[in-house]
């Protein structure tokens, strides 16, 4: 089991969720992108008015990249920047959570996803700043897609601590999945938990004692 898993790679690289989605016009143009963000891509990300769980399935759909922090992280806080017509360091300097008000949690998760996509293997501390930050917001909380996001990001970090904490990330919400707004594809939804469920066993185990 142990080996099986740690060839399957991780939550964030080796989950699809753009299956579902073959007649979505920018999901497939984020497929086909090579990875590129470009303008057509980051004015969809950065517009509000576009269902958050088709703009983090268009993240999923343009794909990661390790080790490439500063280059869609940093295309899409400079287009963000200019949207909100505030200069770059100012906003790269202020702490997320005294953004909200111009910042939409939508908006928060978005670049938290694409961050984490590139940096998978790292999981660097201020991800769970912007994660906090974008759960304040209610249309985050209400959504399976975007809690389903958070808990891929979750499960990311305890991956070199705790498998069963990697499974409950994802588990929990199908436990209650009725309590959100089922926004993900069932192709998707089969996706993650065919891939989740292979932690299962690492919260069942069964002990041996000698006595």
């Amino acid at each position: 089991m142990l080996s099986s898993i740690a060839y399957a790679d991780s939550p964030l690289t080796s989950i699809d969720l753009t299956e579902g989605y073959e007649n979505d016009e920018m999901v497939q143009y984020a497929k086909a992108s090579g990875g590129d963000l470009d303008d057509k891509l980051l004015d969809f990300l950065l517009d509000d008015n576009n269902a958050l769980s088709r703009r983090l399935v268009v993240i999923n759909a343009i794909g990661w990249e390790d080790g490439t922090l500063n280059s869609r992280t940093y295309d899409f806080l400079v287009a963000l920047s200019d949207q909100l017509s505030m200069d770059f360091d100012m906003l790269t300097s202020n702490d997320p959570e005294d953004m909200q008000d111009i910042i939409s949690g939508e908006i928060f998760l978005c670049l938290s996803y694409l961050a984490a996509l590139e940096s998978y293997s790292e999981s660097p501390a201020f991800l769970f700043d912007l994660i906090e930050v974008a759960y304040n917001n209610p249309q985050v909380q209400k959504s399976f897609t975007a809690m389903t996001v958070i808990g891929l990001m979750r499960a990311q970090h305890f991956m070199d601590y705790d498998w069963c904490t990697v499974y409950e990330q994802t588990d929990v919400l199908r436990q209650n999945k009725s309590s959100f707004k089922m926004d993900l594809s069932k192709e998707a939804y089969n996706n993650v938990f065919e891939y989740m469920d292979l932690y299962a066993d690492y919260c069942f185990t069964e002990f041996e004692f000698d006595f």
